[in-house]
């Protein structure tokens, strides 16, 4: 998962632990939204990660714990891929039945997100990240056993 990818791509990797299901933020959200509990913790965690790197000064690349690189593709590929990526969000990941999301993210793009509903969520977020194309070269649409 989140370890292994950080390693094989050297990147400096920081762990945001979501919300206890019992925290206030996540009873809540339970309490306003339509939201299981399951899904205000997640929602969260998206939220705390987009209001680090909207204060920050640099792109940042948002792994979920189940998001893992494409095995057909070689790991300084995916290195030159995320550096010559350009843009405010680049959305990457797969669904099957579940979602494990990566994405790119700059300030700009990380504070249009929080705009977008994050800030305060009433979706599930596989449901408030815009619509966009998949970039399925680093991270595959579906992976096995996944």
């Amino acid at each position: 998962g989140l370890e292994i990818t950080c390693l094989q791509l050297e990147l400096d990797c920081e762990r945001v632990v979501p919300p206890k299901l019992s925290s206030p933020e996540v009873q809540r959200c339970v309490e306003q939204t339509p939201l299981r509990s399951f899904e205000c913790s997640l929602v969260h965690a998206h939220k705390k990660i987009l209001e680090r790197i909207s204060r920050s000064s640099s792109r940042a690349l948002v792994l979920e714990d189940d998001a893992r690189l494409n095995g057909q593709l070689a790991t300084e590929e995916a290195k030159e891929f995320l550096a010559a990526t350009s843009g405010d969000f680049i959305m990457a990941g797969w669904c099957d039945p579940s979602c494990a999301h990566a994405y790119l993210v700059s300030p700009i793009g990380a504070s249009m997100l929080l705009d977008r509903g994050f800030a305060r969520p009433k979706l599930p977020a596989d449901a408030m990240f815009p619509a966009f194309e998949v970039q399925d070269v680093l991270f595959p649409e579906k992976c096995p056993g996944g």
